[in-house]
């Protein structure tokens, strides 16, 4: 797989594993330089230290795939 293609399953999944953090509203992702950077912008009144929480979570699951 081509540097692209490997950032952007990796980015799809974040996405994926990022849709069912609490109040989220919009993903936005993008990718500079080989880095790619994941925006979430929540739903106003969303209680931000649960999903605060929820994103470690999510990223720490995702940092887990088997190699």
């Amino acid at each position: 797989m081509s540097p692209e293609q490997v950032e952007g399953f990796i980015v799809s999944q974040l996405e994926l594993y990022f849709q069912y953090v609490d109040g989220v509203q919009d993903i936005n992702t993008r990718s500079i330089q080989q880095v790619s950077l994941c925006e979430l912008s929540f739903f106003p009144g969303t209680e931000m230290g649960q999903a605060m929480a929820q994103v470690v979570a999510m990223s720490d699951r995702a940092m887990s795939w088997p190699s």
